[in-house]
């Protein structure tokens, strides 16, 4: 199933663009909205196509809202509200951040979350 996301756009070329949905991962997505985007810029996108520009309060409530259907479903099958929460705290940090994630911050993927070099060295020395 794909669901909407909303990102912010680090930078912009004629047919695509470069955003990060704040998990601080760079993700290529290409441009279907039909407003102009820049830099800097809050979108919805939807598998990798950007469709459409959204302000930066309805981004941030957008993920808020996602968090909490998350949460009661944790709730429902008895699971950690904490876990369930997590991905979208760290993407409301990201997104609520007015610094632009640097291009060469250079983040995987783990069990759907990213993580950075530093948070690998930490797991490694346990």
């Amino acid at each position: 199933m794909c669901v909407g996301f909303p990102a912010r756009v680090l930078s912009v070329s004629d047919t695509e663009a470069y955003v990060d949905a704040g998990d601080g991962q760079k993700r290529k997505a290409s441009l279907a909205a039909p407003e102009a985007i820049r830099r800097g810029d809050y979108v919805l996108m939807y598998a990798n196509l950007i469709v459409n520009k959204i302000d930066r309060t309805s981004a941030l409530e957008t993920v808020r809202t996602m968090r909490d259907l998350a949460i009661g479903t944790a709730e429902e099958e008895g699971l950690s509200t904490e876990e369930a929460s997590r991905p979208f705290d760290e993407r409301l940090r990201g997104l609520s951040s007015r610094a632009t994630p640097s291009s060469d911050c250079n983040l995987h993927i783990l069990s759907g979350r990213s993580i950075t070099n530093h948070e690998k060295v930490e797991r490694k020395r346990r």
